[in-house]
């Protein structure tokens, strides 16, 4: 069993869940929800992230 890598990642429809945007860079995913995993190269469960909608952070 491996955990999917998914905070900084771009996203992938193939291992990543989209649950909502969020400010960061565009298409990449900015914060982790719930973690996902992969047995012998097959998905279990993918990863629940936001995804960045291209605005930027407000600092």
């Amino acid at each position: 069993l491996s955990q999917i890598k998914a905070l900084g990642e771009p996203f992938d429809p193939n291992l990543h869940e989209a649950m909502m945007q969020g400010k960061g860079k565009e298409g990449t995913v900015v914060e982790e929800i719930e973690k996902g995993y992969k047995l012998n190269n097959r998905l279990i469960r993918p990863s629940k992230v936001v995804v960045g909608s291209g605005e930027e952070k407000e600092e």
